[in-house]
């Protein structure tokens, strides 16, 4: 029983399996794959070749996107459209359900502040409420999307069960064309989200020093030129931010449309000989290769998570006094009415809304850089391979022919896109007669096909997948492209480590903390809490170590807050920042 979205476990070194170069698909799976697909370009980057002829990985890998969108609108018969669409409530209301729970794990019984505990206890009069709702929304949406990835995937699972796989989701978007998903959708939301992280991160750096707090002004902020710097921004920060993110909003919608415009006229009209599309000003196409594409994806998964770590409130976001960028106010907060069931107030703090882009982004990164890189096949993207020169072609036109052999869990016959005879017609005019005396085959498509090169990469055929789903390498050198995969991993390790121990005692502080405790403890001028606190914070340190200070475990050496009579704790000594900060 096929169940989609599942593979097949890889057996490296398989030697490729040889068929016929020309076998055609039946009309019934044809017809199944007449839907669109969304799939990420290996060379040009995230959200491209989703036209027609990138049906792709429809239902073999999933691209998330594709899968939400096809189980809200895709068509079909009203009664498994109903049922489609009550799977999707139901899955939406276990999302909400466990991120809910999962918040509470976090800040209750992790007690980690950027998701709302409070290191006070209560004795900060000056902390709002509402904070301990830090990080819901963003837990929330994130565990609602995945309910409804892997709910459809067991959904699809459940109806092939049945016997009903005409009826199962794919990842498809109906109507959305090459040109349409690459630059009117993922294009223009890639640059939009762009455009307002670089206002974000200035914006808050500049807020911080203005307001002469956190470890960035501590460390850098100090100086009369900062001092000025700061100063104007805060008198002028609403009028640059607004016109920074709306000259760099228009320009964007410009550019991608204009560009959207231009791809999709030059793709579906009639093609002559040596076409070519996604040349790049800045990289050729030799070098652009499987290790080139790993490699962008693997630091583009690793960077995100960089920009989240670099912030100067990371990682509790304990800086309730920063604003939202281009706006006058600290926090998004939303009363339900009483109407409505007994819900708490919706609480986004600044932090929390600045990075909410962020911390999505890294899952979309995660996924191109597995998508566009790790299974990687020109076949499943509907592209034609020369294997000789490393070339691979997009094949437009004929529609019928495209959708013969694309679409469906896959590439529906790989080897069909390896060495094709159409691909000589890339570089000189359609000549059926020729074709046909080639191939034997009478050609009934009826429009001259239409091949454009790709100019933005290559394909060595370095590390990809067979048409059985097997691990198959035909170059050296695919250990290399494995061994890349160390950086999202670590990054993404060294990301959850932070969150879980930046309030405790570790092998990496245990140094700044005795230095600390030990003036502490000679300071004539420190109250009696603060000496018990310098105590407990020398006993950590003596027994502190690294594999001991893993998230959820108590007992291991945690900075505690200072009692009501020591300063408070949004505005601890020099000292204690340093120390939570080299936590």
């Amino acid at each position: 029983v096929h169940i989609p979205g599942r593979r097949v476990a890889a057996t490296p070194w398989v030697p490729r399996r040889r068929r016929d170069a020309n076998v055609d698909g039946s009309l019934a799976e044809a017809a199944f794959s007449r839907r669109h697909g969304l799939a990420d370009d290996p060379c040009c980057g995230r959200g491209v070749n989703a036209d027609r002829s990138g049906t792709a990985q429809a239902e073999s890998f999933g691209t998330l996107i594709g899968d939400i969108y096809a189980g809200w609108f895709a068509p079909g018969p009203a009664g498994f459209v109903v049922a489609r669409l009550f799977v999707m409530v139901l899955l939406a209301a276990g999302g909400v359900w466990s991120g809910i729970k999962l918040h509470r794990m976090l800040r209750d019984r992790c007690q980690l502040t950027m998701f709302g505990y409070d290191r006070s206890q209560g004795a900060d009069e000056y902390r709002n409420p509402l904070s301990s709702q830090d990080g819901a929304v963003f837990i929330v949406f994130m565990l609602v999307v995945l309910f409804w990835f892997i709910g459809l995937k067991l959904y699809n699972g459940l109806l092939s069960l049945c016997g009903q796989t005409q009826h199962r989701t794919d990842a498809g978007m109906p109507g959305w064309t090459y040109a349409a998903y690459n630059l009117a959708l993922a294009g223009l939301l890639t640059w939009v989200s762009d455009v307002y992280l670089v206002a974000t991160v200035a914006d808050q750096m500049l807020q911080a020093l203005a307001l002469k707090r956190c470890a960035g002004y501590l460390a850098y902020g100090r100086t009369e030129r900062t001092d000025r710097a700061a100063a104007w921004w805060k008198a002028h920060r609403l009028a640059v931010t607004r016109v920074f993110l709306l000259v760099g909003w228009v320009g964007g919608v410009y550019w991608q449309t204009s560009a959207w415009l231009k791809v999709e006229n030059y793709l579906w009209k009639d093609g002559r000989p040596n076409r070519h599309i996604g040349r790049s000003m800045f990289w050729t196409r030799s070098w652009s290769t499987e290790f080139m594409r790993m490699l962008g994806g693997c630091l583009a998964a690793a960077g995100s998570m960089l920009i989240v770590m670099q912030d100067w409130d990371f990682p509790d976001f304990s800086g309730e006094d920063i604003k939202i960028v281009a706006v006058d106010f600290d926090a998004i907060h939303f009363q339900f009415p009483k109407w409505v069931y007994d819900l708490p107030p919706l609480y986004i703090s600044s932090k929390w809304f600045n990075y909410f882009g962020v911390l999505t982004g890294i899952a979309f990164d995660w996924g191109y850089w597995y998508m566009t890189a790790l299974p990687f096949r020109p076949c499943d993207y509907g592209m034609l391979w020369d294997k000789h020169n490393d070339l691979m072609y997009m094949l437009a036109k004929p529609q019928r022919l495209v959708d013969h052999h694309v679409g469906a869990p896959g590439a529906k016959d790989c080897p069909w896109f390896t060495d094709n005879a159409l691909l000589r017609y890339a570089r000189e005019p359609w000549n059926q007669t020729q074709w046909e005396l080639e191939t034997g085959k009478t050609w009934k498509y009826g429009n001259d096909p239409s091949l454009v090169r790709i100019d933005c990469g290559s394909f060595t055929g370095t590390y990809t997948l067979n048409e059985d789903d097997e691990m198959v390498w035909f170059r050296k050198g695919a250990w290399i492209m494995n061994l890349m995969c160390a950086i999202p991993i670590l990054t993404g390790a060294a990301l959850f480590w932070m969150v879980a121990n930046h309030e405790h005692v570790t092998c990496f502080n245990k140094k700044k903390v005795k230095r600390w405790a030990a003036g502490m403890e000679e300071d004539s001028t420190a109250t009696e809490s603060q000496k018990q606190l310098a105590e407990k914070a020398m006993r950590d340190a003596d027994k502190a170590h690294c594999c001991g200070t893993l998230c959820c475990l108590r007992g291991t050496g945690r900075i505690a807050a200072p009692s009501p009579e020591a300063p408070s704790a949004e505005t601890p000594p020099e000292d204690v920042i340093v120390v939570a900060d080299a936590a």
